[in-house]
């Protein structure tokens, strides 16, 4: 699997998702206002998703 990078700026960092995000990750997309404005996120967002998400590495 490649290697996605980092990118860092004085206020940002944008990098990719790790173990650590899943809570917030499950708690963002369980909110309808997300879903709602995406085609492949469902509402109800179903428990576990989001650390299966985070381990494809996509």
């Amino acid at each position: 699997m490649k290697q996605q990078p980092t990118l860092q700026t004085q206020r940002l960092v944008l990098r990719p998702f790790n173990s650590t995000d899943v809570k917030q990750l499950q708690q963002l997309a369980s909110a309808y206002e997300i879903a709602a404005t995406t085609l492949s996120i469902p509402h109800p967002y179903p428990d576990n998703i989001a650390q299966q998400w985070i381990e494809t590495g996509v």
